[in-house]
């Protein structure tokens, strides 16, 4: 299991609209186990807690299926999956892929 407990993570609280509720949050992040009356909770990816996240909508699976990528946890969501891979140097961040 890639994580056990959120505790050991730096996180910081969001608003239920899944906006950062502290300023500078990248750099005021926290590793501590999130307080219950946080909204939501945000969670720094890439070297800071060692993990990237592809977030994938359902129209994506297909590519996923072609790409290759090994096994890995995933998460579901509201418009399809966020998976998790441990952070590698170099990684490339791509916002949102255009349709054609």
């Amino acid at each position: 299991m890639l994580i056990e407990n959120l505790g050991d993570l730096a996180v910081f609280p969001c608003s239920a609209a899944k906006r950062p509720l502290i300023h500078a949050w990248p750099k005021n992040a926290r590793r501590i186990e999130p307080p219950p009356f946080w909204p939501l909770v945000g969670v720094l990816t890439g070297s800071a807690n060692g993990f990237d996240v592809l977030d994938l909508e359902c129209e994506g699976l297909a590519w996923l299926a072609s790409a290759g990528l090994p096994e890995t946890r995933r998460h579901k969501t509201p418009r399809g999956y966020h998976y998790l891979f441990r952070s590698a140097e170099g990684f490339v961040r791509i916002e949102r892929l255009a349709h054609s």
